[in-house]
């Protein structure tokens, strides 16, 4: 599974309210690797039912292709779930993203729900970790399901429960979000940072897709398109390290071909677990370039 998702950057996913038409149809022109139509938090319990026409006849009428599309379900103990998974399985998206998970049968729950609606056998099962809970459990969730392919962070939730202070290095959150990092690859499952809520400061986005891409995440979860081309800048390989990975696997190339089972670069020691990285930025680069819109 950790392969496969590498053909697939997850750098930017875009939450775009399922109750706003205008923003579901505006959508299509951005350039997000991810779209996700929102039923859950940013849509109000009385638009429900209207969010979830908005998003089948978007979905139904325009050409998404060159995104990954996935839906926000309400949390699967809701009175909307039902409806919700309905929508899904009526339509074709790559993945649900279920909110709130908290324990390994969330997800078990879901995929029950999937089978029992005859659901498209490719749909995935993306979870958002956002609540103390949910960060204890996370390995055990992340490893619940083959449908499993992505876990996001639910960050404003989660600092509201563990009542910590927003700072501007997270200082008080970087535990928490390394351990869910550390369930995701233990899963070979891709993993998303939370949302930067204030998106007219670009500034402090810049920092935090930084901090992010150091702790380990694929990408990061947006409310706003202006946070697209920030977002997307950031989590893609540098032109450093595009140089340096071709460095390092033509190094190992050439001792290879010497008879040497290590290679040298600039005075450090370059092994095959080396050459799987450089390998791996440079397939991830290769897709970004060839996907551009």
């Amino acid at each position: 599974m950790f392969d496969e998702f590498i053909d697939k950057p997850r750098r930017s996913a875009l939450f775009v309210p399922g109750s706003n038409e205008r923003a579901l149809k505006k959508s299509l022109n951005l350039t997000a690797d991810v779209l996700i139509f929102d039923l859950e938090d940013s849509v109000a319990p009385e638009r429900k039912a209207a969010a979830r026409r908005n998003i089948l006849n978007t979905l139904r009428t325009s050409d998404f292709k060159a995104f990954e599309i996935a839906i926000r379900t309400n949390h699967v103990n809701s009175d909307y779930f039902q409806q919700d998974i309905a929508l899904a399985h009526s339509l074709k998206i790559n993945a649900v993203v279920i909110p709130k998970v908290e324990h390994a049968k969330d997800i078990k729950n879901v995929e029950r729900h999937l089978q029992g609606n005859h659901a498209d056998q490719d749909i995935k099962i993306w979870f958002m970790i956002e609540t103390p809970r949910g960060v204890l459990n996370a390995s055990s969730i992340a490893d619940a399901s083959a449908k499993n392919e992505c876990m996001l962070l639910g960050t404003e939730d989660l600092a509201k429960d563990l009542q910590v202070p927003e700072t501007p290095g997270r200082l008080a959150m970087i535990s928490h979000l390394s351990h869910c990092v550390l369930a995701a690859r233990a899963a070979g499952i891709s993993v998303l940072d939370g949302v930067f809520k204030n998106f007219s400061d670009n500034k402090g986005l810049k920092k935090t897709c930084e901090q992010g891409r150091n702790i380990g995440f694929d990408g990061k979860c947006l409310i706003h398109p202006d946070q697209i081309e920030t977002t997307n800048a950031l989590f893609r390989p540098s032109i450093k390290e595009i140089e340096q990975a071709a460095k390092i696997i033509t190094a190992w190339e050439q001792a290879r071909e010497a008879g040497k089972e290590v290679a040298v670069l600039n005075g450090e020691m370059i092994e095959h677990l080396h050459v799987q990285n450089a390998k791996r930025l440079l397939k991830k680069q290769a897709f970004l370039t060839a996907n551009e819109r």
